[in-house]
């Protein structure tokens, strides 16, 4: 299992790389969420971490990168805030799962981090089969005009 951690607070790093190494996960870290959409083309992870403070200057910013990292893996989302509001907002977002740094351990990493990349894994199938669908139904199309002229 692969992951990918972006997390721009070095020590907030090092602990979730700790317990995720504890987990057996094979993670690689990025501090600048930027970096993360050409990091996942290049690279096949199985879910994403992604390291947000809701006081940042930068949270819309990293919402904006949750959308683009969303569409190519699956999310789960770290933050600093234990805030009722700012969980409310969160429900609202295309996430697997939602962390509060300090209050997670290998076990539910691990659970965690497997149930996403599940989820992941069947939507990417559901998206194959649906792009099959469609070709079916364009040739079949194609047929049956061809069939009436």
């Amino acid at each position: 299992m692969r992951v990918l951690l972006i997390e721009p607070c070095e020590l907030d790093a090092r602990v979730t790389l700790a317990l995720l190494h504890r987990a057996g996960i094979k993670t690689t870290r990025i501090a600048n969420p930027k970096e993360a959409p050409s990091k996942l083309k290049e690279t096949e992870y199985d879910c994403t971490l992604l390291s947000i403070e809701h006081d940042s200057g930068a949270l819309e910013e990293n919402l904006q990168i949750l959308q683009t990292v969303r569409s190519i893996t699956s999310v789960i989302l770290i933050s600093d805030s234990d805030d009722l509001h700012f969980f409310l907002e969160v429900l609202q977002l295309p996430i697997d799962d939602y962390w509060i740094k300090g209050d997670f351990d290998e076990t539910m990493i691990l659970r965690s981090v497997l149930l996403a990349s599940e989820h992941q894994r069947r939507l990417n199938e559901l998206r194959q089969r649906v792009s099959l669908l469609e070709k079916l139904v364009e040739r079949t199309t194609g047929i049956c005009s061809k069939l009436v002229d």
